[in-house]
């Protein structure tokens, strides 16, 4: 058995020297996702025990993303613009960058519609109707 403090220590040390990027990073993200905690926990018990079976399994993810597996293929998940979600080898990996490109588009969305003539915005109720506005009422027959 080993504790958290020595399984991060060797898990940096396997994907430093296959020259993974963000290794660090990949290292505690692997390992939380091991021992299903999160961050804080992680570096606040550094000596707890890490059983004989949580430690094979980390190691097995560790070599994985040696290998070159990405990260979030070998967790099966991945965070995007605060939400988590579900990913597999089918799933393209959104870049860091794409949540930048999404907060430019809004932001610009935004002085767009606030810089929009009143006349040209629409109102409320030209958008949606009320779910309890009662239907017309029929044209009633001529004789």
């Amino acid at each position: 058995m080993t504790d958290v403090r020595t399984a991060l220590k060797q898990g940096l040390a396997q994907l430093r020297e296959a020259h993974v990027p963000s290794y660090t990073l990949a290292t505690e993200l692997l390992l939380l996702h091991v021992l299903g905690r999160d961050r804080t926990w992680l570096y606040a018990h550094p000596e707890e025990a890490v059983t004989t079976a949580d430690a094979e399994r980390f190691f097995a993810l560790i070599a994985r993303r040696a290998s070159g597996e990405p990260t979030q293929h070998v967790t099966g998940k991945q965070e995007f613009w605060g939400l988590e979600f579900e990913v597999s080898p089918d799933v393209l990996i959104p870049r860091p960058e794409t949540e930048h490109v999404i907060e430019v588009a809004l932001d610009r969305l935004a002085v767009q519609r606030n810089s929009a003539p009143a006349a040209s915005k629409p109102s409320p109720a030209k958008v949606c109707k009320s779910p309890t506005s009662a239907p017309a009422p029929a044209a009633s027959p001529s004789s």
